[in-house]
C-alpha cells in the first residue's frame, strides 16, 4: 500500500471533464487500497463532501484537502504548489498530477513524481519547463494516447520505460438506473430509436453533423446532453426530432446512456477545448469509456487516437470526420443491422472491462513504481 497526493488544484465539484478524470483515478487508487488524499480548491457549488461524492458517482471515498483558490498570478500559483509540496514530500510515497508546474516543483524538491499528460505545451515558457522536467530521474510520464506519446517522445527525446501510454478508464457497473430530471426523461421516445450524444458542444464536437443527420431521419430520435446555458441559447434548432439538454451531474450520465439504443462520438478533425487549441489527433474522451461501458453500439470518428480503442466493426462503427453521407449511410445501416448492434455491445463491454479505471491504475503503478 502506498500513500498517495493528487495535487490538481482546480475547483470541484465542477461539470469539466477534467475533474470527473481525476476523481475516477483517486477513487481507483482508493479501491486498490492505497491511501488517497487529494488537494484541490472548492468552486462556488461545493456543499459538503458527501454531496460532492455523490454528484460524480464515486463510491470509493477518499480524503480530500481544500487549499486556499485566491490565485492572484502565475506566481502565485508557483508558491502554493511549493509550499504545500514542501509540506507534504515526507508524508506521501508518490505525488500524482496532471500540472506540470507541480511535476517540476516535484523534481526540484526531488520527490517522486507521476505526470499525466493529456494536451501538448501551449507556450513557449511551458515548453521550457517541460524540457526541464525530462532530465528529471524523479518523475514518469502518463500519456493518454500512442499518437501523444510519440509527439513528446520526438521532441523531448524522453526514455523508454518511463512513461507508459494508457487511455482514460471506464467505470463498470456504474448505477444506470437513477431517476432523470422529467423534462430529459421525455426527450427519450419508446417507439423510436433514440441516438444520443452526451458531452460538451464545443466547436469540433460534431453538433452541426448531429443536426444534419436528424434532418436526414425523421423516423429516428435524436438527443444531445452536455450543453451550458450560452451554448443552447445559440441553438438554431428546426428539427422536430432533435433535442437539446444542459449540463448534468456525471452520476447521471450512466442512466442516461442507458435510455439510449445507438451513441454517437462524431469529433471534427478540428477539435477544440472550450473553443481553444486541436486535439483532434491525440485526444482521449472521457465520453468513450463511459459509451464502451454502457453497452450499447457506438458511432465515431476515426480519428487516430481513438482507434487505438476503437476496432471498425468489432466494438464501434467508425466514420470520417465531418462526412455526413458516410455517417447517414452508416446509421441507417446499424439501425436495420439487429444482429451487429447485439455483436457491437458485447464486444464494446468487453474493451470497457479492459480499460477500466482498476486495470489503468494497476498498470501506472505496476510499470512505473
Amino acid at each position: 500500500m502506498m500513500k498517495i497526493a493528487y495535487l490538481s488544484l482546480n475547483l470541484f465539484p465542477s461539470h469539466y471533464a477534467h475533474t470527473v478524470q481525476i476523481m475516477r483515478m483517486c477513487e481507483a487508487f482508493t479501491a486498490q487500497g492505497h491511501e488517497v488524499t487529494l488537494f484541490a480548491k472548492k468552486s462556488d457549488r461545493y456543499r459538503n463532501g458527501e454531496e460532492l461524492f455523490y454528484s460524480y458517482g464515486v463510491k470509493e471515498p477518499f480524503q480530500i484537502i481544500w487549499i486556499n483558490n485566491r490565485l492572484v498570478n502565475k506566481y502565485h500559483y508557483f508558491k502554493i504548489v511549493a509550499n504545500h509540496i514542501l509540506k507534504i514530500k515526507n508524508k506521501y510515497d508518490l505525488i500524482y498530477t496532471r500540472s506540470h508546474i507541480t511535476a517540476l516543483i516535484s523534481c526540484l524538491f526531488r520527490k517522486k513524481v507521476i505526470y499525466e499528460i493529456h494536451d501538448l505545451p501551449k507556450s513557449k515558457s511551458q515548453n521550457l519547463l517541460f524540457s526541464l522536467i525530462t532530465v528529471s530521474k524523479y518523475v514518469k510520464f502518463v500519456f493518454i494516447s500512442e499518437k501523444l506519446s510519440r509527439l513528446y517522445f520526438w521532441k523531448y527525446k524522453i526514455q523508454k520505460g518511463s512513461f507508459i501510454v494508457q487511455h482514460d478508464g471506464a467505470k463498470i457497473n456504474s448505477d444506470s438506473k437513477m431517476l432523470l430530471p422529467d423534462e430529459l426523461n421525455r426527450m427519450f421516445n419508446t417507439e423510436k430509436v433514440n441516438v444520443l450524444y452526451t458531452g460538451n458542444f464545443y466547436k469540433g464536437r460534431g453538433i452541426d453533423l448531429i443536426s444534419k443527420l436528424a434532418e436526414l431521419n425523421n423516423n429516428l430520435n435524436f438527443i444531445c446532453v452536455g450543453g451550458n446555458t450560452t451554448e443552447l441559447q445559440k441553438i438554431n434548432n428546426h428539427s422536430i426530432n432533435l433535442f437539446f439538454y444542459g449540463r448534468v451531474d456525471n452520476v447521471l450520465i450512466p442512466s442516461i446512456l442507458g435510455k439510449a439504443d445507438i451513441l454517437l462520438m462524431p469529433y471534427s478533425q478540428i477539435t477544440t477545448i472550450e473553443g481553444k487549441g486541436n486535439t483532434a489527433d491525440f485526444c482521449s474522451p472521457m465520453k468513450m469509456g463511459e459509451y464502451l461501458a454502457a453497452g450499447k453500439p457506438i458511432l465515431s470518428s476515426n480519428l487516430p487516437s481513438l482507434v487505438e480503442v476503437l476496432n471498425d466493426e468489432v466494438n464501434a462503427i467508425v466514420c470520417s470526420p465531418d462526412n455526413s453521407e458516410e455517417w447517414d449511410k452508416k446509421l441507417k445501416e446499424l439501425v436495420n443491422d439487429e444482429i451487429k448492434k447485439v455483436r457491437l455491445s458485447h464486444n464494446a463491454l468487453l474493451t470497457a472491462t479492459h480499460i477500466s479505471w482498476h486495470n489503468r491504475v494497476n498498470n501506472i503503478l505496476r510499470c512505473l513504481c
